[in-house]
C-alpha cells in the first residue's frame, strides 16, 4: 500500500514559510519552525509522487524491458536556491518538489515513451512541456520534462499536488550526472550553469557531440563535427576533465551488488565528500516516517554544499541506484567512455 504523509499545515502557512527559507530573514526558532513546515510538504509529495511513477513505470517498461525508474524528492537546498532565483514563486506552486524519471535505450525510445503518457495519463492533468532534446538549454542539458497535476478520486486533498517527470536517454543521463559529479567535487555549482566559464563551456561541446551521435537531426556537417572534436581533445588537454573524473571515487556503507526486486521502501543517500563516503540508508514502506525524520535531521546537521548531497529516493531495486543516481556514487564510466568513443569514430559512422 502507498504510504499517505498528511498536510499538516495550511497552503498560506507553507507559502509564508518558503518565504522565510528564502530571505533567511527571521529568528534561528521561527527557521526550523519553517523547515519542518518544509519538509511537511515536501513528504506530503510521496502518495501523489508514487501514484504518477508506478504508471510511469508500466508504460516505460512495456516500451523498453530494461528502462530504469527512480522518483526523488527535491533537496532542501534546491528548493530554497529555486524560491531565491524566482523571487515570484510560492513554495506551495514550485513544480519539481517530487519528480520521477524514465531512463531508456535511445531518443525514439524516449518519444514513443512521452506520446504514451501525453495522449493519456489516467485522470492527471498535463500543465507543462519542456522538450530539451529539440531545444536544448543553454547549459547543454537535454531530456523532456513533463509537469502533471495529481488527479484521482481518492485522496482529493492531494490533488493540486504538481509532480514532474523527466524522460531521458541512457547517454543523456550519462552527461547530466556527470555534470553533477564535476560540480560536487569542484565545489562549483555546474549544474545551475555557474562556476568554471571552461568547464562549463567544454562540457556544452560534449553535449552537442553525443547529441549529434544520438540524434541525425542534430547533425553537424563533416568539417563542423571535425572541427568540434578538435576543439573538445584541445580543451581535455587543458582542463584534465577525464583524469579527475576518473579520479573520483567513493566507497558504501551499505549496497547490494544483486539484481535483487526490492520495492518495499525508500533508500536515504548522503555523500560525504569528505571522506569519500556514501552512506546509504533503507527504510520499509511502514517506516517512511522515520525516513523523512532522518532526512530533515541530516539536512539540518550539514552545513554548506554538503547539504546539497542529501536525497530520499525510491528505485524498483537497490542495485539499480547506481545506474539511476550514479552521481552519489561518482561514477562516471559510460560518460567517459562514450566520450573517448565519439572522439575517435568517423563522422560516418555517428
Amino acid at each position: 500500500m502507498t504510504p499517505i504523509v498528511p498536510l499538516k499545515y495550511s497552503r498560506k502557512s507553507v507559502g509564508k514559510a518558503g518565504d522565510i527559507l528564502a530571505t533567511q530573514k527571521t529568528t534561528l526558532e521561527e527557521y526550523n519552525f519553517s523547515l519542518e513546515i518544509l519538509s511537511n510538504w515536501r513528504a506530503s509529495h510521496i502518495y501523489p509522487l508514487s501514484k504518477i511513477q508506478n504508471l510511469l513505470y508500466k508504460r516505460a517498461r512495456k516500451i523498453d524491458k530494461k528502462a530504469l525508474i527512480a522518483q526523488r524528492l527535491k533537496r532542501t537546498p534546491s528548493i530554497i536556491n529555486k524560491l531565491q532565483l524566482m523571487k515570484n514563486t510560492k513554495l506551495q506552486r514550485l513544480q519539481d518538489i517530487g519528480g520521477c524519471r524514465a531512463i531508456v535505450k535511445d531518443i525514439n525510445t524516449v518519444y514513443q515513451l512521452r506520446e504514451n503518457i501525453v495522449k493519456k495519463f489516467s485522470n492527471h492533468i498535463l500543465v507543462k512541456e519542456n522538450d530539451y532534446i529539440k531545444e536544448i538549454k543553454d547549459s547543454g542539458y537535454r531530456g523532456i520534462h513533463l509537469i502533471y497535476r495529481y488527479q484521482a478520486k481518492m485522496h482529493t486533498e492531494f490533488n493540486s499536488h504538481l509532480i514532474e517527470i523527466q524522460l531521458r536517454t541512457k547517454l543523456q543521463h550519462a552527461w547530466a550526472t556527470s555534470v553533477e559529479i564535476l560540480g560536487t567535487y569542484l565545489n562549483q555549482p555546474l549544474k545551475s550553469s555557474q562556476g568554471n566559464q571552461e568547464v562549463l563551456n567544454l562540457l556544452k561541446k560534449v553535449s552537442l557531440l553525443f547529441s549529434c551521435a544520438e540524434d541525425n537531426k542534430q547533425s553537424l556537417t563533416i568539417s563542423a563535427m571535425e572541427n568540434l572534436r578538435k576543439t573538445i581533445k584541445d580543451d581535455l588537454s587543458n582542463l584534465d576533465i577525464i583524469t579527475q573524473l576518473r579520479a573520483f571515487s567513493v566507497t558504501t556503507n551499505s549496497i547490494t551488488d544483486k539484481k535483487k526486486k526490492d520495492t518495499s521502501g525508500y533508500t536515504l543517500l548522503y555523500l560525504d565528500t569528505k571522506k569519500m563516503i556514501v552512506q546509504v540508508r533503507s527504510f520499509k514502506k511502514e517506516n517512511q516516517e522515520d525516513a523523512i525524520l532522518e532526512y530533515l535531521k541530516l539536512e539540518k546537521e550539514s552545513k554548506g554544499l554538503d547539504s546539497d548531497n542529501i536525497v530520499l529516493v525510491s528505485t524498483e531495486s537497490a542495485y539499480n541506484l547506481k545506474k539511476t543516481y550514479p552521481n552519489y556514487f561518482a561514477d562516471s564510466k559510460i560518460f567517459i567512455e562514450k566520450l573517448e568513443e565519439y572522439l575517435n569514430t568517423s563522422f560516418s559512422s555517428l
